[in-house]
C-alpha cells in the first residue's frame, strides 16, 4: 500500500514546487480524494460532463492540454484519450497513481511544468516566467481545459509572502495578479477553452445555514457559466463536527465565447 512518503518520494515534480511543498501537498490530496470520494463523486461528475459538452462539435481533435491534471479524478482521461490525436497533462506535480494511469494509453503524455511562471521565483529567486511559456506556442491544441487549479494558483506564493513578512496588501496583489494572469493567458490560446473552477468557499451549519463565505478568486468574476454546484471539499465531521466546507463551483465549457 501506498504510503504519503512514498508518493512523495516517487512524484514527477518540478523543482521548485517539491522545494515549496506541492509534492507533499499532493499526497495529502490524493489520500483526502480517496476518504472522500462518496462526498467528491458528484463534483467529479459535473466536471465530466463539462468536458464532454467543450468536445462536442469540436473540429480538428488534434491536441487537447490539461492545465492541472492532478489526481485525475475531474477528468475523463479514457474520453479525451479515446478523442484526441494527442492528450497532454500539465502540472507540478505528477504522482505515481496518476502516471500509471496515463501510462495505459499510448498517445497521454505527462508534461511536469508550473503554468503559473513564478513558482522558481518564490523557491529559487529567479526572475519570473510568463504563464503557460512551455505551452502556448503549439497551434495543435484544439482544446484546453483548466482543471479546477484557478482558485490554488496563488497559494503557494501567498504562503512564501506571508512567511517573510510581507504586509496582507501585497499578498493579496500577488493572488489577485496570478488568477488574472491565469485567465488572460486561457484567452491567448488556441483552440477552445473550457473552464472548471470553485469560486467560493462556504462554511455551513447543519441547518444549511452559511455562516461565511470567502472568495476564492482573489477579487475576479468569471463569465456566465453553463452549469454550477456545490462541492463538499469538508463535509461535517471532516474539518469540524458541526461545520462542513463547500465549495461554489463553475464550469465554463467555452471560456472565450462566454
Amino acid at each position: 500500500m501506498l504510503t504519503r512518503l512514498a508518493l512523495i518520494a516517487t512524484a514527477h515534480a518540478d523543482p521548485a514546487a517539491r522545494r515549496l511543498g506541492l509534492a507533499a501537498d499532493s499526497a495529502g490530496l490524493w489520500f483526502r480524494s480517496r476518504r472522500l470520494r462518496r462526498h467528491w463523486a458528484d463534483h467529479e461528475n459535473h466536471c465530466h460532463q463539462a468536458i464532454t459538452r467543450a468536445i462536442a462539435g469540436l473540429t480538428p481533435r488534434r491536441t487537447v492540454l490539461v492545465l492541472g491534471s492532478g489526481q485525475l479524478r475531474d477528468i475523463p482521461l479514457a474520453l479525451l484519450a479515446h478523442t484526441f490525436d494527442s492528450v497532454l497533462l500539465v502540472d507540478a506535480v505528477h504522482l505515481w497513481p496518476a502516471r500509471r494511469q496515463a501510462g495505459r494509453f499510448a498517445n497521454v503524455r505527462c508534461v511536469t511544468s508550473d503554468v503559473t511562471g513564478r513558482l522558481a521565483q518564490f523557491a529559487f529567486g529567479f526572475a519570473p516566467n510568463p504563464p503557460l511559456a512551455t505551452v502556448k506556442a503549439d497551434d495543435s491544441i484544439d482544446l484546453t481545459i483548466s482543471a479546477n487549479i484557478l482558485s490554488q494558483l496563488p497559494i503557494a506564493a501567498e504562503e512564501w509572502l506571508e512567511r517573510h513578512g510581507r504586509p496582507p496588501a501585497d499578498i493579496a496583489a500577488m493572488a489577485h495578479q496570478l488568477v488574472g494572469e491565469h485567465l488572460a493567458a486561457l484567452t491567448r490560446l488556441p483552440g477552445r477553452v473550457c473552464l472548471l473552477s470553485d469560486i467560493e468557499m462556504q462554511e455551513r451549519d447543519r441547518s444549511g445555514t452559511i455562516l461565511a463565505r470567502h472568495d476564492l478568486l482573489a477579487g475576479h468574476t468569471l463569465p456566465a457559466p453553463d452549469d454550477a454546484w456545490l462541492w463538499p471539499v469538508a463535509p461535517f465531521g471532516m474539518a469540524q463536527k458541526e461545520r462542513a466546507y463547500l465549495h461554489h463551483s463553475v464550469a465554463i465549457s467555452d471560456f472565450k465565447a462566454a
